[in-house]
């Protein structure tokens, strides 16, 4: 088949991550795949050129000008299906797509829809869309129940991971001479709640836990990474919990930690836990989407209440009381879930039986 998966952005997202993920696997897969997107970020770009993936992005212009190019771009499109991830570039192509096409098209939600949500608007249009995929059983849940009539067309495909590269690390041990290695990789904004899980380590520092603490991510509101630095600062901690930029290898990251730390107020499906737990690590998480069929609680990690960081610190202190076996087995029990879970081959093979399926329907 050809393919052209489109994007708000080839920027270091989640999403973005994801797609260039499925794109690379469709093509190992042996179809023709185009990536198209129009805000000019390129945190990806590199790895579509090394595996020869045409790559087009609209310049920044004029709202009604780009609208316009992004027309133009599909009605060229001589492929078989579009894979369009994120709510804005879904609704375009959903637009764009609801004269007569030869293409089937399937959208993807990657965050939680609800009945409150100010942009539910957008999602009127999925009825145009031929199979609407959700990263989590939460928000595919959520959406059916909101539009009733999609019951069938939406599908949740969990996020594929390259599980060969994202691999327990082999010269790292859990040993208890050393400070425990906790690591978070998201970006610095209020839902990725970093000042509570700041607060709840802040509180294990002062119960004598010794621990050292990694952040890494976008400094996306310049505010939230102020306040947490401010609070680090006043609890005399700075080498201890360390702040830092994006990473540019997740994998070295993960396979340096014990643990990793998500305490986000609200998710889809978080990259980050998926490539973490291929990783061997334990997981310690909010209790928010799916955090129920990630994390076994007690078995390949913990599930805290966000908006409490002494539940936050209490899940911390637990795993940090648990012996070396016992946390190494978290760590095995994290990577045999992502093996059944992400398996990036299987779970790209769903979307191309759905693109498949939905050319059918159009050819």
């Amino acid at each position: 088949m050809k393919i052209l998966c489109f994007i708000d952005t080839m920027g270091g997202g989640g999403a973005q991550r994801q797609m260039v993920t499925l794109a690379v696997t469709m093509v190992e897969l042996g179809h023709e795949v185009e990536v198209l997107t129009y805000h000019p970020q390129d945190f990806f770009v590199p790895t579509l050129k090394q595996h020869n993936i045409p790559y087009k992005s609209i310049p920044p212009y004029p709202f009604a000008r780009r609208l316009y190019l992004l027309l133009q771009e599909f009605r060229h499109f001589n492929g078989d299906g579009v894979l369009a991830f994120l709510e804005k570039p879904a609704f375009y192509a959903e637009i764009f797509g609801i004269t007569r096409r030869r293409w089937g098209l399937v959208v993807s939600e990657r965050s939680i829809v609800n009945a409150n949500s100010s942009r539910l608007s957008f999602r009127i249009l999925h009825h145009a869309a031929d199979y609407i995929t959700c990263n989590s059983h939460n928000a595919g849940n959520n959406l059916v129940n909101i539009y009733p009539g999609l019951i069938n067309n939406v599908k949740c495909i969990y996020n594929a991971v390259d599980l060969d590269h994202f691999v327990p690390g082999n010269d790292y041990r859990v040993d208890d001479s050393r400070p425990i290695r906790f690591v978070s990789v998201a970006n610095y904004s209020e839902n990725k709640n970093v000042s509570g899980v700041v607060q709840a380590l802040i509180q294990c520092g002062r119960n004598k836990l010794r621990f050292e603490f990694d952040w890494y991510g976008a400094n996306i509101e310049r505010d939230v990474c102020i306040k947490a630095q401010a609070a680090i600062r006043e609890a005399n901690m700075e080498s201890t919990i360390r702040l830092h930029g994006p990473t540019s290898d997740a994998a070295a990251v993960y396979q340096q930690a014990d643990a990793l730390i998500l305490g986000s107020f609200v998710e889809g499906l978080p990259n980050v836990v998926c490539e973490a737990m291929a990783c061997g690590l334990p997981i310690l998480m909010s209790d928010v989407s799916d955090a129920g069929y990630l994390v076994e609680h007690g078995v390949n990690g913990y599930i805290f209440q966000p908006r409490q960081p002494d539940d936050i610190a209490g899940q911390i202190m637990a795993f940090a009381s648990l012996t070396v076996a016992r946390r190494t087995s978290m760590g095995r029990h994290s990577r045999q879930k992502a093996e059944s879970l992400f398996n990036r081959h299987k779970n790209t093979q769903t979307y191309l039986e759905l693109l498949e399926n939905s050319r059918r329907r159009h050819s």
